[in-house]
């Protein structure tokens, strides 16, 4: 009972003591309903405290939601460790790329293969990013062999680019493999 008496008065004479009231830039509030985000008193998010977080001056539920480059994201369902930002933009990186700010819809194949050419994902086994286009890969060559001529793709092995034009190769010369035999 002793020990009661002391806990409900310090309580009443002092609710720091118990951890229910926070200082935030000199100004004190109750924690279980506020928070401090950035020397800023601001209202907590529903839900388990272990899940608030601050993004900038505001509060967010990190289990539904992300913060973005100091902009905290609509809910995401399913939130998981696949999510990411693009500027300030949560996506899901199993289905989406982020290109130069902007989320595009992952292309298919292996996510290696995925890049960026402008806004849009495109994979890189089958099409190429030339000055901005997406296009087909040539069909012959490996793809080390495979560049563009202006937004038209090409072999290097096969063709040559002049002034934006593909030209076809000339055949080279046979050229004759001497082989040494040993004399008896």
């Amino acid at each position: 009972m002793k020990n009661f008496y002391v806990l409900f008065v310090l309580a009443i004479a002092c609710p720091v003591a118990l951890g229910v009231e926070k200082f935030c830039n000199e100004q004190d509030f109750e924690n279980d309903d506020l928070m401090c985000c950035n020397s800023i008193v601001t209202p907590r998010p529903f839900g388990p405290k272990n899940q608030h977080k601050c993004c900038g001056n505001v509060s967010f539920r990190k289990d539904l939601q992300m913060c973005c480059n100091g902009v905290v994201t609509r809910p995401i369902i399913g939130r998981n460790a696949d999510h990411r930002c693009c500027d300030n933009v949560g996506f899901d990186s199993r289905t989406h790329e982020c290109c130069n700010g902007v989320v595009s819809l992952r292309p298919g194949g292996k996510k290696a293969a995925h890049k960026c050419c402008g806004n849009v994902a495109f994979n890189n086994k089958v099409r190429m990013c030339c000055n901005g286009a997406i296009v087909y890969r040539p069909q012959t060559g490996a793809l080390w062999h495979h560049t563009c001529c202006g937004q038209q793709p090409f072999n290097i092995m096969t063709h040559i680019c002049r002034k934006k034009t593909i030209y076809q190769r000339a055949p080279e010369p046979l050229k004759l493999k001497m082989k040494r035999v040993r004399l008896n």
